[in-house]
């Protein structure tokens, strides 16, 4: 359903996401706190930790230790793209105060170490496949009702103590349905980064904040020198 959206085919991934959503195998955990936890009932796809002593690669990097610098902040850009009563932030986020200055990180997972494994990280879930129905439906025009986007985008609103969308027209549902991934996905597999360059948005979203820094060859990916190497025919992406 995922491939079937970033290849613009929304009409099969609308049927694939609603295959998986009306299978009954799967539900939207009632709790956020849920979300990623051994045996969650939302998750499609879990890896389990391999490292003895220690519950997830995600917690392990995000969560700083007591009295650190998180070694990746949440920007304040993405801290004040949450609405006011949005249990996401509250749930999902930690912050720490160094100094006098409060970092925000990602909490989605909290368990750091432990010899008891509670969070597996979690590939792909429930609540993604309501996002996928929801932007191809209303690529196709399919906007109110039970089979419309609105359906979709509300299941994941209510979930997370927010109201019913106001989005009514397809641009509004659009925008919406962006906002509602960035703050659903935020920190999981580089949801954001990929949203926007299928959507073409990345240096309009991100050269304001990078300012200088932003290059329209940023867009792209280096090709690895080993890979060049091997195949003289290839030219490396402009920009590196």
């Amino acid at each position: 359903s995922r491939v079937y959206l970033f290849n613009k085919d929304f009409q099969k991934a609308e049927f694939i996401a609603s295959e998986v959503i009306g299978s009954g195998d799967y539900m939207l955990a009632d709790s956020l706190d849920q979300v990623f936890l051994v045996g969650s009932e939302e998750a499609i796809w879990q890896l389990v930790p391999v490292q003895p002593g220690q519950n997830t690669w995600e917690a392990s990097v995000f969560v700083p230790p007591s009295e650190h610098i998180p070694s990746f902040s949440i920007t304040d850009s993405l801290i004040s793209a949450f609405e006011a009563d949005d249990q996401r932030l509250s749930t999902w986020t930690g912050s720490t105060t160094i100094s006098n200055e409060t970092y925000y990180y990602p909490a989605k997972y909290k368990a750091r170490q432990g010899a008891e494994v509670t969070e597996y990280s979690t590939i792909l879930r429930l609540a993604e496949l309501y996002l996928i129905r929801a932007e191809a439906r209303a690529r196709q025009d399919k906007l109110a009702g039970p089979d419309g986007a609105t359906f979709d985008i509300n299941a994941i609103r209510l979930r997370s103590g927010l109201d019913a969308t106001d989005a009514l027209t397809k641009e509004q549902l659009l925008a919406a349905i962006e906002q509602e991934r960035r703050v659903e996905l935020f920190a999981e597999w580089g949801h954001r980064w990929f949203d926007l360059k299928r959507t073409a948005r990345a240096s309009e979203i991100l050269k304001p904040q990078k300012g200088e820094n932003w290059q329209q060859t940023d867009l792209l990916y280096p090709i690895p020198t080993i890979e060049i190497d091997k195949n003289i025919s290839l030219i490396q992406n402009a920009g590196y």
